[in-house]
């Protein structure tokens, strides 16, 4: 059960509880998102634009951003915006402005364009849920995939916000 608030999502999941003589008692497990409605729609709509399971791109946009549409990351090296965390320095043309990506529809459509192919080599590759999107992640982003704790951070935020997703779709 999906659960609509001003600001964010809430989600209720069942968890039935069978032993001998409770097995009509349910608990309820609540999961607060820190994804707004108006994103949660935005990724849906922009992944079913790109036949992109939403689930795979809210998990992505959960480890880039935190949901943050006004993130802006900057380094020595890099300077990266927005949900998907666009860098601008590799992958954003110079005569546009980086400005553009902190509108949470833009940034996605930009970014999906360029992650569609990586997640049509996963489909291909026979990947799904959890798989699917560290795949996505570690060969359509940036990230550091050399840094043993790194990958390991990545991987439980990656599998933590899609677990998060399948909970708001049931």
């Amino acid at each position: 059960m999906f659960i609509l608030s001003a600001n964010q999502a809430h989600t209720f999941s069942p968890l039935i509880n069978v032993s001998n003589n409770t097995k009509d008692i349910c608990k309820v497990r609540v999961v607060q998102t820190d994804c707004s409605l108006d994103i949660l729609e935005t990724i849906k709509t922009q992944s079913k634009k790109y036949n992109m399971d939403w689930k795979i791109v809210y998990a992505i946009v959960g480890y880039e951003s935190g949901f943050n549409p006004k993130k802006v990351y900057i380094t020595e090296r890099e300077k990266s915006y927005g949900l998907l965390q666009v860098n601008i320095k590799t992958n954003f043309p110079k005569d546009n402005n980086p400005d553009l990506l902190l509108n949470p529809e833009y940034n996605l459509n930009y970014q999906l364009k360029n992650l569609k192919e990586v997640y049509t080599q996963g489909i291909k590759a026979n990947l799904n849920g959890i798989v699917l999107a560290e795949y996505v992640s570690k060969y359509g982003q940036r990230a550091d995939w050399k840094n043993k704790e790194n990958i390991k951070y990545i991987k439980e935020s990656i599998k933590t916000y899609y677990n998060e997703a399948v909970l708001i779709e049931s």
